[in-house]
């Protein structure tokens, strides 16, 4: 598992909580994508170092059994809004539209890459059943109260210091590497 982290300023922006779920659900298939690269690159190496020193059936049993799998995502996330998330998520699994980091793709500034990565459409559960969704709730908080200045009853409890604290170290710092804790704010 992995903690990625949205946190978009707000001004100007028509919604920023679906601005937010936009750049987490391309974050999470983009980091699925590149996975899979790195482990059918590594497949092919293995594959080939055991054609040399295995029979031509082993080695076909094993590149069977191994290059069909790669790594897919499945989010579940609390209750609230599921119509416009799962309607986003279903749109840029057809329709993504996203710009290069490097300026451009050749010809063009952007480039359609649909979502490939998912099992399902977002999962939502009640967090009150779920320790996991809790768990997210939890860090989502921590990480508001870094982010915004801090009342007397949060800096009474440092609640403004939780995520440094108890979260920074897991957090997944490729899904922005331009941002010391992987935070995605752009």
């Amino acid at each position: 598992m992995h903690l990625f982290n949205v946190c978009l300023d707000r001004p100007g922006r028509r919604d920023a909580q679906l601005d937010a779920w936009n750049r987490l659900l391309n974050r999470i298939d983009r980091t699925c994508r590149e996975r899979n690269r790195q482990e059918n690159a590594l497949r092919r190496t293995l594959i080939s170092q055991l054609q040399s020193s295995a029979g031509q059936q082993i080695t076909a049993d094993v590149e069977r059994r191994l290059v069909p799998y790669s790594a897919l995502a499945l989010v579940v996330a609390d209750e609230g809004h599921e119509d416009e998330i799962v309607r986003l998520k279903r749109k840029l699994a057809v329709v993504n539209y996203l710009p290069s980091k490097f300026g451009s793709w050749g010809t063009s500034a952007t480039k359609n890459m649909p979502l490939t990565n998912f099992v399902e459409d977002v999962i939502f559960r009640d967090s009150a059943r779920s320790y996991l969704v809790q768990l997210v709730d939890c860090a989502a908080f921590a990480l508001l109260k870094r982010e915004t200045a801090p009342t007397p009853l949060v800096k009474k409890y440092a609640l403004d210091r939780a995520f440094d604290t108890h979260l920074k170290g897991v957090c997944f710092h490729p899904a922005s590497p331009g941002d010391p804790d992987g935070i995605v704010r752009k």
